[in-house]
């Protein structure tokens, strides 16, 4: 078993499916891996990140939640792409702006960059979401 710290201090655990796919959860029990063997990742319409993980047994059902994703960090890097709106309100001749400007041009399109490459995330945004 893999196993990892979470933010919270939280212990995370690595599952991986009969595909390949690996998620880190979080408070999985012995359930998951002696009762059940039906495993379905709720995924996000548009991107298909995976969120939640939902293990169904003859009785009930569980989730639980995926770290490690996209979604954690959706504020940081929402306020990252929106810096070059900023950046076009301030207009100044002076070092900040062009410090800013430089930042915007260069490192918020390699990260748009990287995020569409990574996971095929750009066929998603050709298909608009339905593949």
């Amino acid at each position: 078993l893999n196993v990892a710290n979470a933010l919270g201090g939280k212990k995370l655990s690595l599952v991986q499916t009969k595909k390949g796919d690996r998620y880190w959860i979080s408070d999985i029990d012995y359930r998951l891996y002696v009762k059940t063997r039906l495993v379905y990742v709720e995924s996000t319409w548009f991107f298909h990140t995976p969120t939640r993980l939902i293990t169904k047994g003859k009785i009930s059902k569980r989730s639980y939640g995926i770290h490690f994703t996209f979604h954690d960090f959706i504020w940081i890097v929402l306020l990252f792409f929106l810096l070059p709106t900023f950046t076009v309100w301030y207009k100044r001749m002076n070092i900040t702006f062009t410090f800013l400007f430089y930042i915007c041009y260069y490192g918020v399109s390699l990260l748009l960059v990287l995020f569409l490459l990574s996971g095929n995330r750009w066929a998603h945004l050709l298909t608009l979401g339905f593949l």
